[in-house]
């Protein structure tokens, strides 16, 4: 049968927000709550030549602990670094590393961030009741999908 998903954000702040949403088979009135703020994630350099490489550090937090993601973006350049809780192995942290791509063919400089220019670093924990689905959840009656944000910026 279908599933039907209920979703509701707040933006805490310009830097902030989180959601909840709920798997339902059949509609109904519903409360949702909210999990907490996202703790402030470490964002930091880890390299300047011949690109900017960032690393940012996100504590696993009880409602966000199954998918965790740092978006960088710069002057129209961004990458996306992902971790599951798989690979992170029930870590108090997880360090979502950039990788050093310029060894690859066809890579280009340009491609990457650059030093000196402001950089927004989004990072993004998920988590959610119910069966796993592998990186997200099993779309099933009464699943539960809590996710939250924060924005940091950083000059690398």
């Amino acid at each position: 049968g279908d599933i039907h998903l209920i979703h509701a954000q707040a933006n805490d702040d310009a830097t902030s927000a989180r959601s909840v949403a709920v798997m339902l088979a059949s509609i109904g009135n519903q409360g949702l709550t909210l999990g907490p703020v996202l703790s402030t994630p470490v964002t930091t350099s880890l390299s300047t030549s011949p690109v900017a490489r960032l690393r940012t550090v996100i504590a696993v937090q009880a409602n966000y602990n199954k998918l965790f993601e740092v978006e960088y973006d710069q002057n129209g350049n961004s990458a996306l670094v992902q971790m599951t809780a798989a690979y992170a192995m029930g870590a108090a942290n997880v360090t979502l590393d950039m990788p050093d791509l310029s060894a690859l063919t066809g890579w280009s400089n340009t491609f990457g961030l650059a030093s000196g220019s402001s950089t927004q670093a989004t990072s993004t924990g998920s988590g959610w009741t119910g069966t796993d689905g592998g990186v997200f959840p099993a779309f099933v009656d009464g699943v539960l999908v809590f996710t939250a944000s924060k924005r940091v910026s950083i000059t690398p």
